[in-house]
């Protein structure tokens, strides 16, 4: 079975910010059998989020979003 990450938020695309959430889940999933096959980071824009949501569900049966540090600055 395959899965996607989604890592959410204009900070992860900063250099002051790791996106080590998104290492932890794959390697969870890999315990599980579960292969991840493609991970990205998403900034603060809900089109941009809606459009790689969507991609995403189009090719894996497991999609995992995670991100968040505070109030969304969604445009």
């Amino acid at each position: 079975m395959d899965a996607e990450i989604i890592a959410i938020g204009s900070e992860m695309l900063t250099p002051a910010r790791v996106d080590t959430n998104s290492l932890y889940l794959t390697a969870e999933l890999n315990k599980l059998g579960v292969e991840v096959v493609a991970k990205c980071v998403v900034g603060d824009d809900c089109g941009r989020l809606a459009d790689a949501v969507r991609l995403a569900m189009s090719r894996s049966a497991i999609l995992i979003l995670s991100g968040g540090l505070g109030p969304p600055k969604m445009t």
